[in-house]
């Protein structure tokens, strides 16, 4: 498997993690609609809040799985075209494997981070406009959104850095695990 394709079947996993998120709040949209015309009129809001959480989650879905080979290019744009084609077997090396969890819970995280916070970005903008006067105040929002920008960040972050946390695990840490364990080393290369 070369490097791009592995990559690419990350982003595809993370659409279809994606997708199920958006399938899960989908369910809860239309559990809603029973209690909808019920005396409650805070369910309305949780109605609005699920529809807008499936709808974004449907959308970054979508946009993953028509764009994902684009994207996986783009992750690579530092290597060498020609060493996507090195390999034409299966190459789950420790380091490839650690560059793609890095890659795909970085952009899950992401994902998630971009939706909740354009949810709550809304309701707090709308509270500051309405000065406070409803259920909720502009405060209470601002850290629901602060946590939100921060794993955004931290998604990014992940995705950006993680051929540089993945050559960092292998030449600090890997290197440790082989001088604790130099029997097995040894095992492994003999087999």
């Amino acid at each position: 498997m070369k490097k791009i394709d592995l990559i690419h079947t990350t982003l595809l996993i993370v659409a279809i993690l994606t997708g199920y998120t958006a399938l899960t709040y989908f369910l809860l949209l239309l559990s809603e609609v029973t209690f909808l015309s019920g005396p409650f009129s805070d369910l309305s809001m949780r109605f609005a809040y699920f529809a807008i959480l499936t709808g974004l989650f449907s959308f970054a879905c979508i946009i993953l799985i028509r764009n994902s080979r684009r994207y996986a290019s783009l992750i690579l744009k530092d290597e060498p075209e020609g060493s996507w084609e090195d390999t034409a077997r299966w190459n789950l090396d420790r380091r490839n494997l650690l560059l793609v969890l890095f890659i795909g819970i970085g952009l899950y995280t992401l994902i998630q981070a971009a939706a909740f916070l354009l949810y709550d970005g809304y309701h707090w903008f709308t509270a500051k406009v309405s000065g406070g006067f409803g259920m909720e105040t502009p405060d209470s929002r601002k850290t629901s959104v602060a946590l939100e920008l921060l794993r955004l960040t931290i998604g990014a972050f992940l995705i950006y850095a993680a051929p540089n946390l993945t050559n960092f695990i292998e030449n600090n840490i890997a290197i440790r695990l082989q001088e604790e364990n130099p029997d097995r080393g040894e095992d492994s290369q003999s087999t």
